[in-house]
């Protein structure tokens, strides 16, 4: 899936920017038994991140807020790839205006397929990458919790049963 760039620089079919990269990856050519192929997956990877870091950089503007509550975000109740994109428009708002912390409310949620899946994890991504906080509240036992329990989401997202779980919480910190 990458394309082929200039030395010290890689591209790739998503992001169409050129991200220099460090040249201690080119010491590892001095090494006995280190190919090509090792330092091009390490140099694309780290392009990739870097790349990531700048575009989720670009895409949240504005400073986060220092401190307020948390911004509420209802989501609707079925969530497909029809609206996920709505949804994801939704959530990044407030960050965009300066929100450091953004509960999206799932309560209400009785079905979300895999690409509103994609799509929140993209928005916690980028806002992580911000310094900013988006956590899940969901409905324990109905199939949104259960598909975040299958895909191991909990793990990575913060998920609270409810709104008003999740604000208690976030106050705390």
């Amino acid at each position: 899936m990458w394309r082929t760039a200039a030395p010290g620089y890689a591209a790739s079919v998503s992001c169409n920017s050129r991200v220099p990269v460090r040249n201690w990856c080119l010491d590892s050519l001095a090494n006995p038994g280190q190919g090509w192929k090792h330092v091009a997956i390490v140099r694309t990877i780290q392009v990739y991140l870097a790349a990531f870091h700048q575009e989720a950089e670009k895409a949240m503007t504005g400073p986060p807020a220092a401190s307020g509550p948390p911004v509420v975000v209802r989501l609707p109740a079925d969530i497909d790839a029809a609206n996920a994109d709505e949804v994801y428009d939704q959530l990044r708002a407030p960050f965009a205006a300066g929100a450091a912390t953004v509960i999206a409310d799932l309560t209400a949620t009785t079905f979300c397929d895999s690409r509103g899946i994609d799509r929140m994890i993209t928005v916690w991504s980028e806002a992580q990458a911000c310094g900013c906080q988006l956590v899940l509240a969901v409905s324990p036992g109905g199939a949104v919790a259960n598909l975040l329990i299958l895909l191991g989401i909990g793990e990575v997202l913060a998920v609270y049963p409810s709104v008003d779980e999740a604000a208690s919480h976030l106050r705390q910190l």
